[in-house]
């Protein structure tokens, strides 16, 4: 499935104003399993914060849905899903999220790996469940995204405020680029699972050099506790001019894209 995402990845990068679905590309049974998901909450196997609830709006409206159980015989957690109160909410209208996929969810993990070669990119995964009709929920993203439908049918409203509606059905794909407020409205139970790719940018690019430098400079590191501040400036100065000068470009991309995941962690 990561060749289709790639290949609409790199479409929406040459065409970025353009946003319509394609149609029954993906099968989803091969990305996610939600009963499965459902299954490790209720055994404790996935825990708070790789799962949340939430009505309407995923920052504003978190609705509380975590137990305490007792792990051995003296250790109790705090971060166990409340099964009773996660499956009552689904039946009112909220939505299950599942974050990190790629840190917890092998199938899905195969995908982001094979996705960050394929475009030279950092890329994550998340998934929004529903299980009532007409459940409603704002999302954000950001770089390129897309919005895979992997079971039931769903309504998606792109940018706030506009007619841009697409409606989508199990298989089925939307790539959306830049950030965006998203609005879908399911019909019946639906899952949504969403990639999103991050290319570096200047800033990621100058934190890839400055770690560079760093590493590079351990003598440097050594004595700038003893230096003057102006000295400081000029070594760090001088520093980052030599690891400009020997560093291959596609070392720093790499580098960069090293420090980039570092700072999702």
């Amino acid at each position: 499935m990561h060749t289709v995402i790639a290949d609409l990845f790199k479409e929406a990068l040459s065409r970025p104003d353009r946003a319509e679905p394609v149609r029954g590309r993906m099968d989803g049974h091969d990305a996610i399993d939600a009963a499965g998901l459902l299954a490790r909450l209720g055994s404790g196997a996935l825990r708070h914060p790789y799962f949340s609830v939430f009505r309407l709006d995923e920052e504003t409206q978190n609705i509380p849905a975590v137990e305490t159980r007792l792990i051995d015989s003296v250790t109790q957690s705090s971060d166990f899903a409340d099964v009773a109160k996660v499956e009552q909410a689904l039946r009112t209208g909220a939505f299950l999220k599942f974050k990190e996929l790629g840190q917890w969810h092998r199938p899905t993990r195969l995908i982001l790996d094979a996705l960050a070669r394929e475009l030279s990119a950092v890329v994550s995964a998340r998934a929004y469940l529903a299980q009532a009709e007409k459940s409603s929920m704002v999302c954000r993203t950001g770089g390129l995204t897309c919005i895979a439908q992997a079971s039931g049918a769903a309504y998606v409203r792109f940018d706030a405020g506009s007619d841009s509606v697409a409606e989508l059905a199990y298989g089925d794909l939307l790539v959306l680029t830049g950030g965006r407020e998203v609005c879908v409205e399911t019909r019946g139970e639906s899952c949504q699972l969403l990639f999103q790719a991050d290319f570096p940018g200047r800033h990621d690019y100058l934190i890839g050099l400055m770690a560079y430098a760093v590493s590079s400079n351990t003598e440097l590191l050594s004595r700038y506790h003893t230096m003057s501040l102006a000295q400081r400036a000029s070594a760090a100065r001088d520093a980052l001019a030599a690891a400009v000068a020997e560093l291959p470009g596609e070392k720093l991309r790499g580098l960069s894209l090293s420090m980039m995941r570092k700072a999702i962690r």
